[in-house]
């Protein structure tokens, strides 16, 4: 598979999927996404599989089986020894974001099929002791979370605080809190603009970009990657 890395691929060992933690998920989902995937994926997310030991497949469907509002996605998520290489869903609201060679935000969808595949993880880990290996002479890797990006107990409470609070604000509010700080609102649902508020309340308000200087950071896939801006031929 060409997400193997060098050493594990000379090693001889399968590639797997890291070990997909609530913390790693919340650094990637972000923590409002995150939470609200814990109590739809059941729901959302119908089929679930691997292939290649390292591309992650899913099929999800929105509203009731059968019924003229329902609606399927099919989600692949790609993994690079301990980190999530890409995602892509093929919902609307999904590929109508701007510039497609770029990744984009996660859709409800990936949150849910990810959520769905730790939970899936976890029930195989029962009754395994905590060292268990992958596989023979490899440790077990757990879903990459950048150093600058980890929370502790005191700024996981901080942060909780900070989305509940901003769950209760109405969306007009958080765009016009967005805009007196210099970041971008539009096209957000409401989850986003709940995450970015609590992620400027954690972290600070993001510039724009360095090379551009016109574009708005944003944090997606461990990086802070420009988002681009409106011009009169659309987005750059």
């Amino acid at each position: 598979s060409k997400l193997c890395t060098a050493s594990s691929s000379q090693a001889g060992y399968p590639c797997t999927p890291p070990i997909i933690t609530a913390e790693g998920l919340k650094d990637i989902l972000g923590t409002y996404l995150w939470m609200e995937a814990r109590e739809k994926h059941a729901t959302v997310t119908k089929k679930i599989s691997l292939e290649s030991g390292s591309t992650l497949l899913a099929k999800c469907e929105d509203g009731d089986a059968g019924s003229r509002s329902s609606s399927s996605a099919k989600v692949v998520v790609e993994f690079l020894d301990d980190r999530v290489e890409s995602w892509r869903c093929s919902c609307e609201r999904y590929r109508s974001g701007h510039r497609r060679k770029r990744i984009r935000r996660p859709c409800i969808h990936i949150a849910c099929s990810l959520v769905a595949y730790a939970r899936k993880q976890q029930e195989a880990l029962v009754g395994k002791s905590p060292t268990t290996q992958s596989h023979e002479g490899s440790p077990r890797r757990s879903l990459y979370i950048p150093e600058h990006r980890r929370m502790d107990t005191r700024s996981m409470v901080k942060e909780s605080k900070a989305l509940q609070g901003f769950e209760e604000k109405t969306a007009e509010y958080l765009r016009g809190l967005l805009r007196r700080n210099n970041q971008s609102s539009s096209s957000l649902k409401k989850y986003e603009l709940v995450q970015r508020c609590a992620d400027g309340a954690m972290r600070g308000a993001l510039p724009k970009c360095p090379e551009c200087r016109r574009g708005q950071l944003v944090y997606i896939l461990y990086k802070y990657r420009c988002n681009g801006y409106f011009t009169d031929r659309g987005v750059v």
